[in-house]
């Protein structure tokens, strides 16, 4: 260790007053940057917990045959991956939505709740293929009731329509009901017109007994054009090449979803999660994470700017102090560069200390304050819907906080210290510049002296002599209020 460290810790150690404020001082800057740093992160976590109970943990969701599922899989860029069979499309008797007629069966396999909005308010998950989850909305959307424990038939098939040259093709949850001819003509359309206008039929294949065992959230993977009610059940038949999947799909790095899917599956039979994308900032869309670090930086800037202002009192007082000290090094050849150093290493040395305990305490704070208004918060922002809003230090909001930190307090004390280093050993060992004496006196208004006293005089006084080191403290106590 250098003889400059060494005095700089001699003289941390002789004040030690002075040294424990200007950690105080650390701490307290800290301890709001690290507030707000938590407050993002936290509010990232709890927004992006929301979207996925909403919206589910896929990012990518493509239609399938039974041969793209093992490279799918194997994909060395997938993370995980959910399959979901369609089963095909059953009437949903007494629906008094016309444009929503049928219950589409879907089979989960079983990692189908991990990644999938599968949110249950009844009952259970499908354990077989004999058993059946029911959306809510069947019941406040489409008039059609059903019990827990109720047993159910259903005629499953699928839906047909032709194209222009009478060719068969089967339709998919992607295309909206298109209605029957019967239908068209009891609402009076003419032959003509029903002969121009696409239509279709629901082929049976084949009738299935199942027991509904519980009731679950309408699936924000269902379109709200789609034809079908998303009802499921568990999948425990072997992948065929005659049934159709959709793959719900998670990546390593959520960047990789809109490349992948351009690359591999374009068009139609695609889907991307942009709403849970966005909360990754891999959507390509900058307005939520600019709306949001736009907030944190104007923050971090107001308390940035009071930080310094606060910070470097302390530090100017103790540059202050030790320019005798700093007129006697150079004197016996120290540099510039070496006293403006040893500031510096006085900084450092107290961030060592005041740093980590800043974080502490922020972190603290801000989690006694989640802690007790995060309920409401939650109920406020987002009615609940079973997310808890929690505190969240992710290890990106510590370090922004402690690297902001650091440089507030070296900024703070290589202000002072630069002024200093730059007056010659003569005028630092006899401190011309600290003590200025005016040969004309100093008037003050009588007012003063006859509110405040004799006292209020001479602060007047000196506050007049001495502008400039009182300057620092007026602006720290305007960022306050600010």
């Amino acid at each position: 260790m250098s003889i400059f460290r060494k005095v700089t810790l001699k003289t941390l150690l002789v004040n030690k007053t002075r040294t424990i404020v200007t950690i105080i001082g650390i701490i307290l800057s800290l301890s709001m940057f690290t507030a707000v740093t938590v407050s993002v992160s936290s509010f990232q976590d709890y927004l992006l917990k929301i979207t996925m109970h909403r919206e589910g943990s896929w990012h990518a969701a493509v239609s399938i045959t039974a041969t793209d599922m093992e490279s799918i899989s194997s994909d060395k860029s997938v993370d995980s991956v959910t399959f979901l069979r369609s089963i095909g499309y059953a009437r949903a008797e007494g629906s008094t939505n016309p444009d929503k007629p049928y219950l589409y069966i879907g089979g989960m396999d079983q990692t189908a709740e991990d990644i999938l909005p599968i949110n249950i308010t009844d009952g259970h998950m499908p354990e077989n293929d004999d058993e059946l989850l029911i959306p809510e909305h069947l019941s406040y959307n489409g008039g059609v009731q059903y019990d827990l424990g109720e047993t159910i038939i259903l005629e499953i098939g699928d839906r047909i329509s032709t194209d222009e040259n009478g060719a068969p093709y089967i339709l998919s949850q992607d295309t909206s009901y298109l209605y029957t001819k019967e239908e068209l003509e009891k609402q009076g359309f003419s032959k003509t017109e029903i002969n121009n206008h696409d239509t279709e039929v629901l082929s049976p294949r084949f009738t299935r007994t199942y027991t509904v065992v519980g009731f679950y959230e309408r699936p924000a993977t269902e379109p709200f054009s789609a034809p079908g009610y998303t009802a499921l059940t568990a999948d425990s038949t072997a992948y065929t090449e005659a049934d159709s999947y959709t793959a719900y799909i998670c990546f390593h790095n959520p960047k990789d979803t809109i490349p992948w899917v351009e690359a591999h599956y374009p068009g139609i039979g695609s889907q991307i999660n942009y709403s849970l994308l966005r909360m990754y900032g891999a959507s390509f869309e900058s307005s939520y994470n600019s709306v949001l670090y736009g907030m944190a930086t104007i923050l971090i800037c107001i308390i940035l700017f009071g930080s310094i202002s606060l910070i470097y009192n302390a530090f100017s007082i103790s540059v202050t102090e030790r320019t005798q000290q700093f007129g006697l090094l150079s004197s016996l050849g120290a540099t510039r560069h070496q006293l403006v150093h040893s500031v510096l290493f006085e900084a450092f040395s107290l961030c060592i200390i005041g740093i980590p305990l800043g974080i502490l305490a922020g972190i603290a704070g801000i989690g006694v304050t989640f802690a007790l208004l995060g309920s409401s918060m939650s109920n406020l922002l987002f009615g609940g819907q079973g997310v808890a809003f929690a505190l969240h230090v992710s290890p990106s909001a510590v370090i922004c906080a402690a690297l902001i930190g650091l440089l507030t307090v070296l900024i703070s004390a290589y202000l002072p210290a630069r002024r200093s280093a730059k007056l010659s050993p003569i005028e630092a060992i006899r401190q011309t510049t600290d003590i200025v004496i005016r040969a004309r006196g100093v008037k003050t208004s009588r007012l003063i002296y006859r509110v405040f006293g004799l006292s209020g005089m001479l602060a007047s006084k000196n506050f007049k002599r001495n502008r400039k080191k009182y300057r620092a403290t007026v602006i720290s106590l305007f960022v306050s209020v600010v």
